[in-house]
């Protein structure tokens, strides 16, 4: 947890410096002010806004339409068009969920109050209010972007090899999305070519700012009329959810196939940071100007060979160091080695305290899913 990030991020949504100065993590990675805090959260996929603009507002999985029609995508004519339909449908999901939060405020005091709870929280007592009811300090509703890495890629690859490079039509692309890229094979090698968020390259690193001052801006301009009552602290977060995440994904412009996980948190997609840790932490360092108050980790694998001993120490002091330096706000690292890992899966029994990161908390290997072990695999796996 970077305090330089994520100070001035509380100060920025009205939290006073104290208050921000004693900041803590709500139980995964989500930043609360402790003891003072009513705090929830709401997920909001960023990769669906960029799948209903690529689709009429609709889902590639089932066809409903949750979204706005922005249009015919084949008849885009440049990344603006693209663009401005992304940004629409981010406006109206924000806009959608800051009203549903709003207008549901207090409907938990009346089903679930806690008494017990809002006797130990500042506000509740003096105010004679459940912190359910508006007890509490702050009354804080985190706007969770998922999907954030894979929205960079597939809005950087449109712009790349569609528009710039003009290797293929948005017709052609749409197709491919609607096949899962069967038959457009050699489309998809051009979409996965394209610069990856992950690696230090400007290319991917603009749209990922866009992308997210996008985000964050459109969370603080509906986050004005209710802020008297309720604060809406952005961030970037999948928890451990980003195998259902994906599942309820159709096929992405990055190349992504549908249905597959999605990267943790704002980690870079699986297999596409190909700089290693450096590349990694250097774009992420770029994203988000100390204005993701909720919180926003970059998840990170580390070969145990890299830290052992003495130098390994301060190797991994001098990673850290420089991840505060670039202005980072949160990392989690995970020390294993792939080996350990798969003998971990095949004699359980032996591994029993063997423990990885999941989305910001630690858990026991062996006592995950097949398909969490696989994405963690893959995740060691790949080069950072």
């Amino acid at each position: 947890f970077n305090d330089e990030a994520l100070v001035p991020a509380l100060e920025r949504i009205g939290i006073p410096t104290p208050d921000a100065r004693d900041y803590t993590n709500d139980g995964c990675w989500e930043v609360i002010i402790p003891g003072r805090t009513d705090f929830r959260f709401q997920r909001l996929s960023v990769m669906l806004c960029t799948e209903w603009a690529l689709n009429r507002g609709k889902s590639r999985l089932d066809g409903s339409q949750p979204g706005p029609d922005t249009g015919d995508p084949r008849a885009f004519s440049s990344f603006d068009d693209v663009w401005q339909a992304f940004q629409i449908q981010l406006d109206a999901m924000i806009s959608r969920v800051v009203r549903r939060a709003a207008e549901s405020l207090n409907s938990r005091s009346i089903s679930a109050p806690v008494p017990l709870l809002s006797a130990l929280i500042d506000g509740a007592v003096e105010s004679r209010k459940d912190m359910t009811a508006g007890g509490a300090k702050f009354r804080t509703y985190g706007m969770l972007a998922e999907g954030a890495s894979h929205a960079i890629d597939s809005l950087t690859a449109i712009k790349t090899v569609i528009f710039d490079e003009k290797q293929a039509s948005m017709s052609e692309l749409c197709d491919a999305l609607d096949a899962d890229f069967e038959g457009y094979a050699s489309l998809r090698s051009k979409l996965l070519a394209a610069p990856k968020y992950g690696n230090d390259n400007e290319q991917a690193d603009s749209v990922g700012r866009d992308v997210i001052d996008a985000f964050t801006s459109t969370v603080a301009k509906y986050a004005q009329e209710p802020k008297s009552s309720l604060k809406f602290p952005p961030g970037v977060g999948t928890f451990s959810w980003y195998i259902g995440i994906g599942q309820g994904l159709g096929t992405s412009p990055d190349g992504r196939l549908s249905s597959e996980p999605v990267a943790s948190n704002f980690s870079p997609a699986l297999g596409r940071d190909l700089d290693g840790l450096p590349g990694a932490i250097l774009s992420y360092g770029k994203m988000h100007k100390s204005n993701l108050p909720a919180g926003g980790p970059l998840d990170l694998r580390l070969a145990k060979r890299l830290v052992e001993g003495d130098e390994g120490t301060a190797r991994m002091s001098a990673l850290i160091r420089s991840f505060v330096d670039t202005g980072g706000n949160m990392m989690t690292l995970t020390v294993a080695d792939t080996a350990e890992l798969r003998a971990a899966q095949q004699d359980p029994d032996n591994y029993k305290s063997l423990r990885v990161r999941m989305g910001g908390w630690c858990a026991y290997f062996t006592m995950l899913s097949t398909e969490q072990q696989e994405h963690q695999i893959r995740r060691q796996e790949a080069k950072s």
